[in-house]
């Protein structure tokens, strides 16, 4: 039987949780910053992603009550978007939709791999699989130079790539950008080899997508340029 002690939570909920008390006083200290950075790398979770939405929460300035809602929701809000997008695709099946469950800090090993594990399958004899890591943004970040850019966890890259081999199955990430995660202004589809260094510039793009392209355009590129 379940006792109060024992509740299991989310990574995610916990991770939030400490964002909320970080955020306070409405500044995020070093000491903040180093805590959050160990908690994700203990989970798994890609601290630089957490950093710059509890700084993207001040820029905001979010209400206290909406701390822990706002980020989630719509990085959540996002994921549903590409599943129900995508999954409108004759011939696309989804594998595996991975969680952020741990519990008394155990987790299992395949909270590292990538939100979407889909197959595509558009004739009998042809079976495609590939994963899907899903982001959502406000916008892409800005170097001294002026010039766009996103980058991605070392921790969450390097397991991105074994997992590439392991299976030999392509990894791509999804980045979706604009005010909420349910409505993107714009979703760009960057596969994992096109990372140098955890970074990839928005010249470098070469798919992005509107909401006047269908989802068979979208998958259709996948096929035909990366895959």
């Amino acid at each position: 039987m379940e006792t109060e002690n024992e509740t299991m939570v989310t990574a995610r909920e916990t991770l939030d949780w400490l964002i909320k008390m970080a955020m306070a006083d409405g500044v995020l200290t070093p000491n903040e910053t180093a805590v959050l950075k160990a908690f994700c790398d203990t989970h798994g979770i890609d601290a630089e992603d957490a950093i710059n939405r509890a700084k993207e929460l001040i820029d905001l300035n979010t209400p206290e009550t909406e701390l822990i809602k706002y980020p989630t929701r719509n990085g959540l809000d996002f994921e549903e978007h590409v599943v129900s997008y995508l999954l409108g695709v004759p011939g696309l099946k989804l594998l595996a939709w991975t969680g952020d469950k741990y519990y008394k800090g155990i987790y299992d090993p395949t909270t590292l791999n990538p939100d979407l594990h889909l197959c595509y399958c558009p004739t009998a004899n042809t079976r495609i699989a590939f994963w899907v890591e899903c982001k959502w943004r406000h916008h892409w970040q800005k170097d001294d130079r002026g010039e766009y850019y996103w980058e991605i966890g070392a921790r969450h890259l390097a397991h991105y790539r074994s997992l590439a081999r392991r299976t030999r199955q392509k990894v791509f990430v999804v980045l979706g950008t604009g005010k909420n995660g349910k409505n993107p202004r714009s979703v760009y589809l960057i596969p994992l080899r096109a990372f140098v260094n955890g970074r990839i510039y928005l010249r470098d793009v070469q798919c992005k997508y509107d909401y006047q392209d269908t989802p068979l355009g979208f998958i259709n590129a996948v096929m035909t340029k990366f895959l």
